[in-house]
């Protein structure tokens, strides 16, 4: 008498197979989502500080008048360099001017991008900044 092997997989062993491998894909998939808007959160930052340095350029060359300026206001302001329409996402933006301290209002958001701060007042305390930057606004 022969004893009966078993030539491929059963349909549990399968079905298992394939459950792991689907959770492995989600797995990974979720992963890599998280990711891709990581780094469009990080683009959207990097463009929207590039855009406050450039408002901050033309207020302190005393260009940008008012408390509010546009795309169109910064691009008169700075003719001789590329200013963006709208974000890379297709968001418009405003510039508000509080001061000499430009914030970038994207789509009406209440949170502002602000310009960074210099390299020469990351070396210092923060404090410590802040209060030259009002002594430098005082005497000027």
């Amino acid at each position: 008498m022969k004893a009966v092997t078993q030539q491929g997989f059963t349909f549990p062993e399968v079905l298992a197979a394939l459950a792991i491998v689907g959770l492995a894909i989600g797995l990974i998939g979720s992963f890599a989502g998280a990711r891709i808007d990581a780094g469009k959160i990080h683009v959207k930052w990097t463009e929207s500080r590039y855009i406050a340095s450039l408002a901050a350029r033309a207020h302190r060359n005393g260009l940008l008048t008012g408390d509010v300026a546009t795309a169109a206001d910064l691009q008169t302001a700075l003719p001789h360099l590329s200013v963006p329409a709208r974000l890379g996402d297709g968001q418009t933006y405003r510039v508000a001017l509080d001061g000499a301290d430009p914030r970038i209002l994207i789509d009406g958001e209440t949170e502002a991008v602000r310009v960074p701060f210099p390299a020469s007042e990351l070396r210092i305390p923060l404090w410590r900044a802040r209060r030259l930057r009002q002594i430098r606004q005082g005497t000027e």
